[in-house]
């Protein structure tokens, strides 16, 4: 499974789209870095919430292994499929206990079709920042030390890309997923709500998203369809990730 996660908002944006009310302005500025291809190994925006401090959103790196043998058998792992995350050993304590969101805009799905490999960029419709439900490692002083995204059958249409996407959800609903009040039925209910297909849209992006050291906007532009003549890209629009950050 070959998935990017993009995010090019702010931590203002996510924090409100949780129902962050309170000095949001103060609390959020400055921000992590935004990214237009995040790749496995890399530093994400990550949403967590503990009881003395409130939420938090603070970069944490895309792959998680637990702190046991197990862990140190299989290494970090960059997703986790819902329907069996809760019972493997893997990630049952994650489940339990660090429940986190990542903040996104959408991800860029790299499949291979025939002898081609072909890159699609799948955001929301409606353009309003998304959070993919993640598990990952304790926190330690508002940091934590790797995650893995969920992923799920994916719905309607987008099955037509890949088998399984990232589970997906709204911050009004997304935000309950890091309530550590949670029954074990309401996470399995809410792990099962993703968005719906009819609520993303799709189109085939240029060959440059497939390289997992490039970076910038132009990623996103769509691929041109046959016949269409290509005048180039804007050389400030795209670029190549620095190396302290791969």
């Amino acid at each position: 499974m070959d998935i990017r996660i993009i995010r090019a908002r702010g931590r203002v944006d996510y924090a409100r789209a949780l129902g962050e009310v309170d000095e949001v302005d103060r609390r959020f500025q400055g921000d992590t870095t935004a990214s237009y291809n995040h790749v496995p190994g890399e530093l994400c925006a990550l949403a967590m919430r503990r009881p003395e401090s409130g939420l938090s959103i603070n970069g944490a790196r895309w792959g998680f292994a637990p702190d046991n043998d197990i862990g140190k058998r299989y290494g970090p792992q960059p997703f986790a499929q819902v329907e069996t995350a809760m019972d493997k050993p893997y990630f049952s304590e994650a489940w339990l206990h660090h429940r986190y969101l990542v903040c996104a805009c959408g991800w860029t799905i790299v499949r291979n079709r025939g002898t081609e490999r072909e890159a699609w960029h799948v955001r929301p419709r409606d353009g309003e920042p998304v959070f993919l439900l993640a598990l990952g490692a304790p926190v330690h002083w508002s940091a934590v030390d790797g995650f893995s995204v969920l992923v799920a059958p994916a719905p309607g249409k987008l099955a037509e890309l890949a088998p399984r996407v990232p589970v997906t959800m709204p911050g009004s609903l997304a935000r309950f997923w890091m309530d550590p009040g949670l029954t074990p039925h309401e996470r399995t209910t809410l792990a099962s709500r993703t968005m719906m297909g009819n609520a993303f849209e799709w189109s085939r992006v240029t060959q440059h998203a497939m390289n997992p050291d490039m970076d910038g906007p132009a990623l996103l532009l769509r691929a041109p369809k046959m016949g269409e003549r290509v005048h180039g890209y804007n050389a400030d629009e795209w670029w190549e990730k620095p190396k302290g950050k791969r």
